[in-house]
Parts: C-alpha cells; structure tokens; sequence
C-alpha cells in the first residue's frame, strides 16, 4: 500500500501548489495540469539569460545565454555563448549552435521574415561582438549583429554613446526590426538587414517583441494609470519587462523583486491593450531573468529563471498560460 502514499501525497502537493496562488512551473504542474503553469524545459550549461528569449513562426523557443566552464585561473571563467532551439510543442531541445562572440549579450529578436536573428551587447557588459577602439569615445558603445540561422555572424555593427546614450542599467536602445523586416532598427540608427549598410532616418517597425518601460508599480494603459497590484513589501527593479501579442492586442509585463522580504519572487500579468483591463495575473516564487516571449497564437507567454554564474549552470524555460480565448 506504500504507492497509494505516494500518490496521495503527490496530490496533497498539487492541491497545496495550486490554492497557494504561487504558479511553480514542475512536474506535479505539468503532470496533472493544474495551475496556468504549461510546462517547462530545463537547458543545461546556459546561464546569464538577459532578454534574449524569443520565439519564431513555428512556435520554437529560441534561448541566447552563456555556457560557464572553470578556466585555469582561480575562480574564473571561460565563457562561451550558445544558442538553443526548443521544439515546444515536444518538449525538447533540437540543437545548440555556438556563435562566434562571448560576452553577455542583452537582447535578441527574430527577423519577421525567416531572415536570421539580430543580438547586442549593452555598453556595460563585456562583449567581443565589435572590436572598438579603446578610447573614451567608444566607451559606452552598444556592440549589435546580424546572426543567420545557424548562428553565424553575417555581419557586425556598434552605436556610439554618443548617437544613443545608455541608461544607468547600460541599455541605450530596444532594438527592433522593420515590418517588412529588411531594417534593423537601433535607436537613431537604421541598419539595412542585407549588408549592414549604416544609415539614419525612420522605418516603419513591426511589433515590439519585446521593451523596457522606468516603471516600477503602475503602467499606463487606454490612456489611464493602472496599478501593477504588486504584493506589500515587494521592491521591484525600476525597468518593467514588457512584450506585446503579435496581434498588437494584448501587453505582457513581468515584474522581478529587486529587494524585499517575501515569497513571491515574480508577478506575471496579461493586459488587454484597448480597455487597459487585466486579463490573467501570475504570482511566482521564483527569481526571473528579464526575458518574456509570446507564443505566436498568443495562448502562452514564455519566461526563464535566474541563473547564477557558475559552471555547467542551468536555465528553465517556462511557459505561462495567457488566459485569452483562441
């Protein structure tokens, strides 16, 4: 009769899970469905995922992170960063490219058209995407690229502090591509996708697949200020984690505990762009990187834990569901 505890106590669990308003993405979720947790894949050896979490046509999780190895000197690193493609509706990893930089890179978006995938470095993180000159003038630069599907760099750019100045967090710019996907738009500067030509000016962007707002505890939606409703006590970083439904309809925001007692650790929320109304709020115990991805039907938002650096470190990425009708 022991396999009968057992599985009452997995239920026990489950319903504990559940009725505790906390959304953990593991297997007793996933197994019995309970929750707005989808499911989840863990990837072993990335770490240092930043907003580099995007999804393609197909509905494949595209993951740009860090692999951490110890290297022959004492507490450091050899770092090494990897790309890997989830076949999500499988639930498993199709394969892991090395790209030809290291570093930590801040941001990754797909081109709209199947035409590779766009990366950059913000000013304040070591990154080998650009060799720039070492002088106060390129101090502060945003190193950016154009990678191909199997992650080799077609071709390489940077944009100076002083055409785009960073931020504090060292961010100057969210990058994004055209609608009709052949620009690269990098704050003041336009990149042509084909050849890297750099040029100025404006181009009609498609949807932002993802964006930082300084917000802490409210937004501004349907022309009104709305309330985050974040839990008493929780201290969230200043920028907002923000992406937008392909359809342009609906807004997701993530935000992560910078300090503060508590163990709600992440609050994940789908808002309804028009009405400025909440649609589907998540509460979670655990530490986010600031990435955030839409599925391309817009019934599942995707995020990843945090993760230390350290060797042969791992990322979860989770899938979250939207709550809207499809």
């Amino acid at each position: 009769m022991r396999w009968v505890f057992y599985i009452l106590a997995i239920i026990s669990a489950s319903a504990i899970v559940a009725s505790s308003g906390f959304r953990e993405c593991g297997w007793i979720e996933t197994a019995f469905g309970s929750g707005s947790c989808a499911g989840s894949v863990t990837l072993e050896n990335i770490a240092s995922v930043r907003s580099t979490v995007a999804v393609n046509s197909d509905g494949e999780v595209v993951v740009l992170g860090n692999r951490y190895t110890a290297s022959k000197k004492k507490g450091e690193f050899d770092v090494r960063s990897q790309i890997a493609v989830i076949d999500w509706q499988a639930g498993k990893e199709l394969r892991r490219l090395e790209p030809e930089f290291s570093g930590r890179p801040d941001q990754l978006i797909l081109s709209p058209i199947g035409q590779g995938m766009a990366v950059a470095c913000r000013s304040f993180f070591s990154c080998d995407l650009v060799d720039l000159p070492s002088s106060q003038a390129s101090f502060g630069a945003t190193q950016l690229a154009l990678l191909g599907e199997d992650g080799a760099i077609r071709w390489r750019g940077a944009v100076m502090p002083d055409e785009a100045p960073p931020t504090v967090e060292g961010r100057a710019f969210d990058l994004v591509f055209s609608a009709d996907g052949r620009s690269l738009v990098a704050g003041p500067i336009v990149f042509s996708v084909a050849e890297g030509a750099r040029g100025s000016g404006s181009a009609q962007v498609g949807v932002t697949s993802h964006a930082t707002l300084l917000a802490s505890y409210d937004i501004e939606l349907a022309g009104q200020r709305r309330s985050l409703g974040l839990p008493a006590g929780f201290v969230p970083f200043t920028r907002l984690q923000t992406a937008t439904s392909r359809d342009g309809k609906s807004l997701a925001t993530l935000s992560r505990r910078f300090s503060g007692k508590g163990e709600i650790r992440s609050v994940l929320q789908i808002w309804d762009i028009a009405r400025g109304e909440l649609v589907s709020r998540h509460e979670i115990g655990s530490d986010l990187a600031p990435a955030l991805a839409w599925h391309p039907d817009g019934s599942l938002v995707f995020v990843a834990t945090a993760s230390p650096v350290a060797e042969n470190a791992s990322t979860q990425i989770r899938a979250y569901r939207t709550g809207l009708a499809q």
